[in-house]
């Protein structure tokens, strides 16, 4: 019960801090107050759970490099994948004025690509192994966030970015079920 509401905490500082910086930017007492908030909540929720008898998630977990390996490639998937699709639509929203149902219609190729790249994940897994699927995924979803990164700005017309967004999407669909696969193999 400590781990959880310590880890909670942890998480609810961090996102308050980065919610604000937005609006008073980094050096803000708010933006300071919720990262070393973020900073106490997160050392005690590391030593609640190197310390307790029945840890939410136990330390020694990670000393599977597989396991670390998996974990750490979700993550960073979904922070790239989430993090586009929340900057997209609000770029498609401001600067190309779309409404949001147009928006929404708009990243349709990244969804659909999402739908297809998960069913391709799993048949991919059956005839090889999680990681074929995984770096698949990540070679794929790489070449289409640096796509978006290239081609999108200030003015970018949507078209040129309908390939790369949709190479993010399959990339994204790829990998997690591999990554979740290989964290389930390594995990007792």
């Amino acid at each position: 019960l400590a781990g959880q509401i310590l880890g909670a905490a942890a998480l609810v500082a961090l996102t308050a801090a980065l919610v604000e910086v937005g609006n008073s930017g980094w050096g803000s007492t708010m933006v300071a107050g919720g990262l070393g908030a973020f900073a106490v909540f997160g050392a005690g929720f590391v030593a609640v759970e190197r310390t307790g008898r029945e840890p939410m998630l136990p330390p020694s977990l990670f000393s599977s490099h597989t396991f670390s390996a998996a974990t750490s490639v979700g993550l960073l998937i979904n922070f790239a994948f989430y993090g586009e699709l929340f900057v997209a639509s609000l770029y498609l929203q401001d600067v190309h004025h779309m409404s949001p149902l147009l928006a929404g219609v708009a990243l349709l190729p990244q969804m659909t690509m999402a739908v297809v790249g998960s069913a391709a994940s799993g048949r991919l897994m059956a005839r090889r192994d999680p990681r074929s699927a995984m770096l698949t995924g990540l070679v794929v979803g790489a070449t289409g966030f640096a796509g978006v990164g290239l081609l999108g700005g200030a003015h970018a017309p949507y078209w040129p970015l309908v390939v790369p967004m949709a190479a993010a999407g399959l990339g994204m669909a790829l990998t997690m079920p591999a990554a979740t696969a290989a964290v389930m193999e390594a995990a007792p």
